[in-house]
């Protein structure tokens, strides 16, 4: 942790952000991780894959990637990343392609209905949504009721069955430690949600945290960008949020700067500042369009967060738990000393 600066610098920034800024670049691929779990099939070039003869929970790993689907474009589906195509063909063979190596293979018997493989064929394009905090000891108590909204969160998220969207979540902690997801079903997301334990230290590099999750982000590929930027300590001067807010202007300029139409691949910062106004958080929300709000408890919190995820429109009273509750205090009663029924 000692070796991370306190602020960033743009270049740099800016470079592990190119799939963001530029969209797929396929001279800058580069070579996932090695997947060593038991539920994944590694396949390669022209190999045909029969669905009858693996498990459901089984996963497709090609061109070191993990097959997750795609958004309808024409005939086709474009996987979210760019990276891969979809289409049926003659005998309903699903065909994937790899669009920088050229490379395919084949799936039998795969019905869309069932998302065979985990692979999502979607008809529109939703969000890809990232939420960021520092897992710091004074952002516990606000972490916990994150943890109990789940299930509300990923309700609204992936509400829309005809719909991909993506979600993120960067439980920071250290560099590169707390990025959970991707996130394209309510199940993984709420049973990653619920792992998350606490961490005693205080940490405070949401621009970090930020860049991290951003780098996951492509342009063009019709989702949405957000960012829900959980904070409650200031950064500890003013040119560290100052350097912040200008990045983050930057950077959404970088990203229109030969397509002014397309917006949408502009990312949009909604801010939570808790218990206390924060300036560069207000400023990076006022300049992305997105919405700042400060709140002052846990109820405040998961209401403002569940009514931003649903465009303004409050949750259900259930939906926020506990504390939601009007404890009832039961008057006392005054003695009165002309009243024989007092027995006080």
């Amino acid at each position: 942790m000692n070796d991370i600066p306190e602020t960033i610098d743009q270049a740099k920034a800016f470079e592990s952000l190119d799939s963001l800024i530029n969209g797929l670049d396929c001279t800058k691929s580069t070579s996932a991780a090695l997947i060593t779990e038991d539920n994944f099939v590694y396949v390669n070039d022209k190999e045909i894959v029969e669905t009858t003869s693996y498990a459901p929970e089984t996963r497709i790993v090609f061109e070191e990637t993990i097959l997750r689907g795609g958004i309808l474009r024409g005939d086709k589906y474009i996987s979210d990343d760019m990276k891969f195509s979809f289409h049926f063909d003659e005998n309903l063979r699903l065909i994937v392609t790899s669009v920088c190596k050229n490379t395919s293979i084949t799936i039998n018997n795969f019905f869309q209905e069932h998302e065979n493989f985990g692979i999502r064929l979607r008809k529109k394009a939703g969000k890809e949504l990232g939420f960021i905090y520092c897992n710091s000891f004074d952002v516990h108590a606000y972490i916990k009721a994150f943890k109990e909204l789940a299930p509300f969160i990923s309700k609204r998220v992936f509400k829309d069955k005809d719909t991909l969207s993506k979600l993120f979540v960067n439980n920071y902690k250290s560099m590169r430690d707390g990025v959970l997801g991707p996130f394209y079903t309510p199940e993984d997301f709420e049973e990653a949600i619920d792992k998350i334990s606490f961490n005693p230290q205080s940490l405070y590099l949401l621009n970090v945290a930020m860049i991290e999750i951003m780098s996951q982000f492509t342009k063009n590929n019709g989702l949405l960008k957000e960012l829900y930027v959980i904070s409650t300590t200031p950064l500890l001067d003013k040119f560290r949020w100052e350097s912040m807010v200008e990045m983050m202007k930057n950077l959404n300029r970088n990203i229109v700067k030969n397509t002014p139409e397309k917006k949408e691949n502009q990312v949009k910062v909604h801010g939570f500042a808790l218990g206390t106004d924060l300036d560069f958080l207000k400023f990076m929300c006022e300049d992305s369009g997105g919405i700042y709000t400060r709140v002052d408890s846990i109820l405040e919190f998961k209401r403002s967060i569940l009514t931003r995820l649903s465009d303004g429109v409050l949750p259900d009273p259930k939906e926020l738990g506990k504390d939601a509750q009007i404890e009832i205090i039961t008057p006392n009663k005054i003695y009165d000393p002309d009243d024989p029924d007092n027995k006080n």
